[in-house]
């Protein structure tokens, strides 16, 4: 006699432990026919902060765990704002494909909560590594970011909240994505000259398939526009990552924005130290007729890169400014305050660059990818290749011996 299966399915509440703080999501447990429903299974929490939470899950074929399937799953909390989300899925969809980027697998709406699945990607935290890592290891990490910075810029994107939490990186394989567009922003310029393209060449072939994807495109970044517009722009991602541009509400801003939190984390690494500008916090105070904004970490700043130079770029950003007279007014030599083997003239060169407190003197992603800094790493991968093929060769000629 057979045994009766068909049980009746109700709803079940399955708690998952947290990796961080629960101040942004008190309810931790999830519902679990949701997922379920959908063919995916939670795995653990990956994590959280105060858009939204991450889970790791694997799928699910008639029932079964498909182990060769993992994904990333983010809720985003229900106090974000729909123009956010839909911002950040349209950003997903723009660099879908492309290397360093995060994969979207599918979408789903459960209940006024949106489920954005990726594929997931390998990776070990930074924290656990950052202090460990040698130059030719810090060389890795940040070429694979700046590959991923110089995908965006090719798209017309600038990411506005660049930091370690953000960039997955696998130290085994030294490959890494660039995760979480709900900041991001559109350079408008670009699709000004994508719009100039997809006129000229419909001119000759108006339905070619080439044409049909770029109005693809340009109809999606004016829908990712639109929801910016509605936000509004310049938004704040995390604080101690953005140049004193971002920190001071500067109109003017761009892909250097990216490149500073590049310097940060540059800095980290070199520094051994988790927590650079954590003073990064901003008092409006009303002043008779323009606001004047005191930040904290202008100090730490001003202590880096002296007084006369941090004034200056706050003059320039139109911003008043009050520092005691005990502020260093000279900026720091970097070789006095960092000791990690192989900080050489090339590396000193390029966190200069990237930390430089003038947007338009900061090094551009594409001049960094080729600065002389990561020239031991270029090398070293051109000779990796060269014994490959000289295997493959070796390979080939055995064959045909046989």
């Amino acid at each position: 006699m057979k045994k009766n299966n068909n049980k009746k399915t109700t709803n079940t509440k399955v708690k998952v432990n947290p990796c961080s703080n629960d101040r942004y999501y008190m309810d931790q447990s999830i519902d679990e026919e949701v997922y379920i429903k959908n063919n995916y299974k939670v795995v653990r929490e990956l994590g959280r902060g105060g858009y939204g939470v991450v889970y790791k899950a694997v799928g699910l074929n008639q029932g079964q765990i498909d182990k060769n399937k993992k994904y990333a799953i983010k809720v985003n909390f229900s106090t974000v704002s729909p123009e956010l989300i839909f911002a950040e899925i349209g950003f997903l969809k723009l660099i879908y494909g492309k290397e360093n980027m995060p994969q979207l697998v599918n979408l789903f709406l459960i209940d006024q909560k949106i489920y954005i699945v990726i594929e997931y990607f390998t990776y070990k935290p930074f924290i656990t590594f950052f202090a460990t890592f040698d130059m030719m290891e810090i060389r890795r990490y940040l070429y694979e970011l700046l590959k991923a910075l110089n995908v965006l810029k090719q798209n017309g994107i600038y990411h506005r909240d660049v930091k370690p939490g953000n960039f997955l990186y696998n130290p085994k394989a030294g490959k890494g994505i660039l995760i979480d567009y709900g900041l991001s922003e559109i350079d408008r310029s670009f699709v000004a000259k994508l719009i100039e393209k997809e006129k000229e060449l419909s001119k000759k072939h108006p339905q070619s398939d080439e044409v049909q994807e770029i109005r693809r495109k340009i109809n999606l970044y004016n829908e990712i526009q639109k929801t910016i517009d509605q936000i509004g722009n310049n938004k704040i991602g995390t604080e101690s990552f953005m140049p004193l541009e971002s920190i001071l509400h500067y109109q003017d801003q761009s892909y250097e924005v990216d490149m500073w939190a590049v310097g940060v984390i540059f800095l980290q690494f070199l520094t051994k130290k988790y927590n650079l500008f954590s003073n990064v916090r901003m008092i409006n105070k009303p002043v008779v007729n323009k606001n004047f904004f005191y930040v904290n970490f202008i100090l730490e700043l001003a202590s880096l890169f002296g007084s006369e130079q941090v004034k200056q770029i706050c003059e320039q950003f139109e911003y008043d400014l009050k520092l005691p007279s005990v502020v260093a007014t000279k900026p720091v030599q970097w070789k006095s305050i960092i000791h990690i083997d192989g900080f050489d003239n090339d590396a000193e060169d390029l966190l200069s660059r990237l930390l430089c407190l003038n947007p338009k003197q900061r090094i551009k992603v594409e001049d960094g990818l080729t600065h002389p800094f990561f020239k031991p790493l270029l090398e070293q991968e051109k000779q990796t290749q060269t014994n490959f093929q000289d295997n493959q060769e070796i390979m080939q000629q055995k064959l045909q011996e046989n």
